[in-house]
């Protein structure tokens, strides 16, 4: 049977929230970041075993004012990110000081190391130093973060996999057949989200949840749901201008279901 899991994760490292590289994806707030020393935001990958991970992510504002909420912030989480700017000593030194204060914080908490080079023309961080920091302060896992996209994609996946091995406390072996995917970067996801999020009946949005759930499920009752569902919609698509005009064609909300499915029932 598949299952959710939440992990809390907490990130330091990166000044500007808006760059944060990896989770470009993500609208971390800056108003947040600079106002309370905090921005939170999620990321969800879905395994093809049908299981559902969520990333919590805080990204913690390294400024001096807000240290003395550092305890809260760490409070419950289960691994933590420090990047570091090999175009900035002093990224690197601010790693350093985060590791510190995030294993003070959390004695055994793993941590990985995010690399990247935000000036491709100008390094001072040598891959030998980020080597012996690891080593030095027995560091669970490193990311060299690449400029392309499309490398970055790979990597993002081999990346979440490492996540959900390390922190779920989980062999490497057992996910040996492990793959993934990021619900909210899937092309084929987010124009079904745009052509069927509302309800042909009341006219409410559908919540994002049930559809996904609907598009991504591996349970065998909804996968011959889904499949004939789709035939319906490509002989849907083949009608008449008449036809499609008088058809309707959706996935209906819980409200309607519930209400005409129930009646229907008894």
């Amino acid at each position: 049977m598949p299952r959710s899991y939440k992990f809390k994760i907490i990130m330091g490292g990166v000044s500007n929230p808006e760059i944060i590289p990896f989770f470009d994806n993500s609208e971390f707030s800056g108003e947040d970041f600079s106002h309370i020393g905090i921005t939170i935001n999620s990321i969800e990958c879905m395994t093809n075993f049908g299981d559902s991970y969520l990333f919590i992510l805080w990204h913690l504002n390294q400024k001096k004012r807000f240290e003395f909420m550092l305890s809260s912030f760490c409070h419950g989480a289960r691994g933590g990110l420090i990047y570091i700017d090999k175009s900035s000593m002093n990224s690197y030194r601010e790693a350093r000081r985060w590791i510190t204060q995030f294993r003070n914080e959390i004695k055994n908490i793993p941590l990985i190391i995010l690399s990247f080079q935000s000036d491709a023309t100008h390094r001072e961080v040598a891959n030998e130093k980020i080597k012996r920091l690891f080593e030095a302060y027995r560091i669970n896992g490193h990311y060299n973060i690449s400029a392309h996209e499309e490398i970055n994609y790979i990597l993002k996946k081999d990346f979440f996999k490492f996540l959900i091995e390390v922190y779920n406390g989980q062999n490497s072996i057992e996910y040996s057949d492990l793959s993934l995917l990021f619900p909210k970067e899937e092309k084929d996801f987010i124009e079904f989200l745009k052509n069927y999020q509302i309800c042909p009946l009341c006219k409410e949005k559908n919540h994002i949840d049930n559809l996904k759930d609907f598009y991504f499920s591996q349970k065998e009752e909804v996968m011959l749901l889904r499949e004939r569902f789709f035939e319906l919609k490509d002989k849907y698509t083949h009608l008449g201008p008449g036809w499609t005009h008088s058809l309707n064609l959706g996935i209906l909300c819980c409200s309607c279901y519930k209400k005409y499915f129930n009646n229907a029932k008894s």
